[in-house]
């Protein structure tokens, strides 16, 4: 994504900010459906403003929340080193990679041409905003490339310290290495290290506390899914054009789930364990994601999509199927989505 002029961004940024949120005023109640006789279901409360994620392990139906938005960028806690961003933060949250540059080269003048990426939750690094940074060198040590890299961070209210100037260091036994600031400077003010965490996926890091932060509140055996807040490149109606936008969904945790979409072909109270046993699984990220609901723009709400529905096996080998049958909680309010689900055997 290019940034031919600032006004011109900025201003495309206003019109698409208007455009999302223009979906998320008051909403009519809306009834809620009627959930078939046996299956387990349980309400996730996100909250009307989508202030909380909730993570939830399917098999022992136990999950914990906590709030959205602590944390900035993360580091991956498993054999390959690689970072994360919090592009759901908001609608501008994106970073910009300058790979020519010195550290004090980089400046607001680089801003308008910079090519500013999100991650793309595929699987794959190469997809990552980051991208595949370190270069292994030998066990538990790699190097990192020279690149700078500036985040935005997307709130005008930060004014100066909007933009953070990041240039990573390297990764040993188990230690990632950052030297940042902010982008009027040309020098970093800090140099920080993030020491991995083999009971979680990520440590995180927050540039407001200068500090790392909690964000999985649970091991990383103990959750399946997390309802969160997100980004993710999605093509307009009409044109096709990918644009980033800002989304509520399911994140599955990868190192325990595996999952596969299902269409009408086969409706959900006929998908039994052989067939599941057939299906071809996958890890992405956002395979369950957030178009298991659709915004309804006459009627002013969300409605769930119908025979949509999703197959899950997890790392001991269990087949689960889970479905989503509401958007909205007894009093109408959205942020409330409601899931049921079916153990398989």
């Amino acid at each position: 994504m290019k940034r031919p002029s600032l006004l011109i961004f900025w201003s495309f940024l206003s019109l698409l900010s208007w455009s999302l949120t223009a979906c998320e005023k008051e909403e009519p109640l809306y009834p809620q459906p009627q959930v078939p006789a046996g299956l387990q279901t349980r309400e996730f409360a996100m909250g009307e403003n989508y202030e909380n994620q909730i993570w939830f392990h399917i098999g022992s139906q136990t999950g914990s929340s906590n709030a959205f938005g602590l944390w900035d960028i993360a580091f991956a806690c498993d054999s390959k080193p690689h970072l994360i961003i919090n592009g759901g933060k908001n609608q501008a949250f994106s970073l910009a990679a300058f790979a020519n540059l010195d550290y004090g080269q980089v400046g607001i003048d680089q801003l308008p041409t910079a090519s500013w990426a999100i991650d793309v939750l595929n699987g794959n690094q190469d997809s990552l905003a980051f991208g595949d940074p370190f270069q292994y060198e030998s066990p538990g040590h790699y190097s990192a490339q020279s690149t700078v890299y500036v985040l935005d961070r997307g709130d005008d209210s930060l004014g100066s310290q909007r933009y953070i100037k990041i240039q990573l260091t390297g990764y040993r036994a188990g230690v990632y290495s950052f030297r940042w600031g902010y982008l009027p400077e040309t020098t970093p003010r800090f140099t920080t290290y993030m020491k991995v965490n083999e009971e979680k996926n990520y440590v995180y890091y927050s540039f407001a506390k200068k500090n790392d932060v909690q964000n999985e509140p649970l091991h990383k055996s103990a959750w399946d899914i997390v309802f969160t807040t997100y980004k993710e490149p999605v093509p307009e109606p009409g044109t096709g054009i990918l644009y980033p936008y800002v989304l509520r969904g399911v994140l599955i945790n990868p190192t325990h789930l595996q999952v596969c979409e299902i269409g009408p072909e086969t409706p959900f109270e006929a998908m039994n364990l052989d067939k599941a046993k057939s299906l071809n699984f996958s890890r992405k990220l956002n395979e369950i994601g957030y178009d298991w609901k659709a915004y309804d723009q006459s009627a002013n709400q969300y409605t769930i999509v119908p025979n949509k529905y999703f197959v899950i096996r997890d790392v001991t080998g269990n087949y689960f199927k889970i479905k989503f049958v509401s958007f909205y909680n007894d009093q109408g309010i959205k942020g409330f989505p409601k899931m049921a689900w079916e153990y398989l055997r």
